[in-house]
C-alpha cells in the first residue's frame, strides 16, 4: 500500500468522521 493513499484514505475518514459529530 502506498503511503500517499494511506493518508488519502485517512484524511477522508476523519473528515467524515469530524463532519458527522460536529454538529451544533
Amino acid at each position: 500500500m502506498e503511503m500517499w493513499m494511506a493518508v488519502v484514505i485517512g484524511g477522508a475518514f476523519l473528515l467524515r468522521f469530524v463532519h458527522q459529530h460536529w454538529q451544533p
